[in-house]
């Protein structure tokens, strides 16, 4: 009977194992969270973690302060791609790929990441929500939802995705739909987001010109 288990557990680990080289380590993971959630301190452990692994990393965060990390446009990626065993993190793509200005998604961009595998090449994206534009959401292939507490330890929660079929109701026909369910929480993972502010400028935006105004007649009055 040993015997038996054994061998079942020889045959499995080495399928396993040779399974491995089937692997595809070029996914598209969706990261979303309120403000001030940890989504860039999450980022910036994963920068880290591909650079020691020697990834070639890319960012669009134009603040970063990581030595190795190449700063892009991720517009550039509607006519351009990274090297092979890159990994790409964008953020707030929200913004740069709004799910509203869908009719201006260049064609470039939609063929980038439908044949993201092929170029060899890992993303990360985060948003503040799930609004990226529809032909995006299509292929990310695993989403993390980010939380805090005390502004201080945030909490990443896997979330598996995949496809279902819906039951048909009333006049509704049955249809393909998304199986969204957050992984066990031994799978969940906890920073200490202090730890990685001085790589980022959390507070960075985009320059403007200081908004116009004027005082009150009410305001003169107590003035004078």
């Amino acid at each position: 009977m040993l015997a038996i288990i054994f061998s079942i557990f020889v045959f499995i680990f080495s399928f396993c194992f040779y399974a491995r080289k089937y692997n595809n380590p070029y996914k598209l993971i969706f990261i979303f969270g309120k403000k001030g959630a940890g989504k860039s301190c999450y980022m910036v452990n994963e920068m880290l973690k591909h650079l020691r692994h020697r990834w070639i990393v890319y960012t669009d965060m134009q603040d970063i302060l990581i030595p190795g990390v190449r700063i892009i446009d991720s517009r550039q990626l509607a006519e351009f791609v990274p090297e092979p065993h890159s990994v790409l993190f964008l953020d707030e793509v929200g913004i740069t790929y709004d799910s509203r200005d869908f009719k201006s998604f260049p064609k470039g961009l939609r063929d980038f990441f439908k044949f993201q595998r092929k170029y060899k090449c890992k993303i990360y994206m985060n948003s503040q929500a799930f609004d990226v534009d529809k032909k995006i959401r299509d292929v990310v292939d695993s989403m993390i939802l980010q939380t805090s507490i005390l502004n201080c330890i945030s909490i990443s929660r896997p979330i598996r995705r995949s496809i279902t079929l819906t039951e048909p109701t009333g006049d509704q026909e049955s249809r393909i739909a998304d199986k969204l369910v957050f992984e066990k929480v031994w799978h969940w993972k906890f920073y200490w987001m202090p730890k990685y502010f001085k790589y980022f400028d959390s507070f960075d935006a985009p320059l403007r010109d200081e908004i116009v105004y004027r005082l009150s007649e009410g305001d003169n009055e107590r003035t004078s």
